[in-house]
């Protein structure tokens, strides 16, 4: 039988078909689809997903949830003080600004720290001598590193924050401060992620940056370059003890290089006005 011909059998006979969306009188509509007179089944049409493309832009809402808070070294809880995130050499540490480091020295994160913190400054002593952030402890070797670090730390130094900074905090302090956590690491391999000194910072922009903004709080109140022409000597012979390795006879040479490279430009290598606080996951 044809479906022309069926479906005005259908009609002749009155055959009411069940409607799901039946009108206000409560009588079911004839659908005029033939296939849904055969078959019996209505067509419906599915709400279409939208899709997420590769430019689609998240709402700051959206952001807020996916963020996760960077934790401690140990994965224990969420860092103290707030970090910078963004156009750092140095991105794998979690670095505060000297902002934060003032209010950590003005007590206020006392409720947090109280007055358990220690800044590690690892500029060369006639650099720390010269004027340095008060309270600040002057180290600037690994065996300095060590003897002060020791293994299995009581519950105040596990418990307290550690900001290691230098001149620039380009690369002495992150250098002993990732020393320090390989150190940490490697004496804890069976009983992962438990540390000693979980809670370790970077000042970014060093000291220099910090003696611009905060003069009040640096004892003395001065600033000694790292290539001060008068203490050449004393930053050869201290560059020769913490000089990187396989250095040889060329650190003369590296001595050089490392001038060029501390020589102040025109232009910055980034630009940072647009850096904010803020909380980011990231194993370290």
């Amino acid at each position: 039988m044809e479906r022309k011909d069926l479906k005005q059998q259908l009609e002749e006979d009155n055959v009411i078909i069940e409607d799901a969306n039946a009108n206000k009188s409560g009588k079911a509509t004839l659908p005029s689809d033939p296939d849904t007179l055969v078959t019996g089944r209505l067509k419906t049409k599915r709400p279409k997903r939208p899709r997420m493309s590769a430019t689609t832009t998240i709402k700051k809402s959206d952001a807020d949830v996916l963020n996760v808070a960077q934790l401690t070294g140990d994965l224990s809880k969420p860092l103290t003080l707030p970090v910078l995130h963004g156009g750092m050499r140095n991105s794998d540490l979690p670095t505060i600004s000297s902002a934060t480091l003032a209010r950590l020295l003005r007590g206020d994160f006392f409720k947090l720290v109280s007055n358990n913190y220690q800044i590690i400054d690892c500029r060369y002593p006639y650099e720390f001598h010269g004027g340095h952030i008060r309270g600040a402890r002057n180290l600037y070797t690994h065996d300095q590193i060590r003897a002060a670090f020791p293994a299995e730390a009581s519950i105040v130094a596990r418990n307290s924050i550690y900001v290691f900074h230098c001149e620039f905090s380009s690369h002495r302090a992150p250098t002993l401060m990732r020393f320090l956590r390989t150190t940490d690491r490697n004496a804890h391999t069976d009983d992962y992620p438990l540390l000693d000194y979980p809670e370790l910072y970077l000042l970014y922009k060093g000291y220099k940056e910090f003696h611009t903004s905060y003069t009040n709080l640096c004892n003395p109140n001065n600033y000694v370059p790292m290539l001060a022409p008068e203490y050449t000597k004393e930053c050869t012979l201290f560059y020769g003890k913490t000089k990187p390795k396989n250095c040889g006879d060329n650190c003369a040479v590296s001595l050089k290089r490392a001038r060029f490279l501390l020589e102040p430009r025109s232009r910055p290598l980034f630009d940072d006005s647009n850096l904010e606080p803020a909380h980011k996951s990231k194993k370290y």
